[in-house]
């Protein structure tokens, strides 16, 4: 018998003490309680995102709403890229910024590691962009999967910019100006224009 089952037994009552029936049965049922006890104190491990693999992932995205037979996902780390999308998105809320709760810029720095940003255009749409480092094709597919967060009816307009290389108004520390780049005699490097990948 295991420490777990050992105290179980310990606790029978003078009554039943010596009686080896009820012994055997106490110990018999604390068997399949210490089993149920380790399998949820390990289901932490087991399910930890940062670690599952395989059919663990499969069970997680069946539990987010992300299962992987709705789209096929060859490569586990592509699936688990999309995972975290889909969890930060149901944890989220639906504003911009909030103090309560993960907002939609905050799962938006989650999902690409910071590497990108979104603005409320206040036109019931949503500019995201991506900064250098982010595959495109992967916003595409997240965006086709419905997976960036966002108030219902808005929609994203999706563009690639590098800080410091992009013309921008001078209210955005991070953009160049344009004219400097555009008017003749003017040798002081400005700003290119960023490119709207799809809308």
């Amino acid at each position: 018998m295991s420490e777990f089952t050992d105290g179980y037994v310990d606790l029978l009552i003078k009554q039943y003490w010596d009686k080896p029936n009820a012994r055997a049965e106490i110990a018999a049922q604390s068997a399949t309680w210490e089993t149920v006890r380790d399998v949820i104190a390990d289901f932490g491990n087991v399910f930890d995102l940062d670690k599952a693999t395989g059919d663990q992932l499969n069970i997680i995205g069946k539990i987010v709403g992300l299962p992987r037979d709705r789209v096929e996902f060859d490569l586990d780390e592509d699936y688990l890229f999309y995972l975290r999308i889909k969890i930060a998105k149901n944890s989220g809320s639906a504003y911009i910024v909030s103090d309560d709760r993960t907002s939609i810029q905050d799962v938006i720095q989650f999902a690409f590691n910071g590497l990108a940003y979104v603005i409320d255009n206040k036109t019931m749409a949503m500019t995201l962009y991506l900064l250098p480092g982010i595959d495109p094709v992967k916003v595409s597919f997240a965006v086709q999967l419905d997976l960036l967060p966002k108030p219902q009816g808005v929609r994203y307009i999706i563009i690639e910019a590098a800080p410091g290389v992009n013309f921008g108004f001078d209210t955005n520390i991070s953009a160049l100006g344009f004219g400097r780049k555009n008017i003749s005699g003017v040798t002081e490097g400005g700003g290119l224009l960023a490119r709207e990948v799809f809308v």
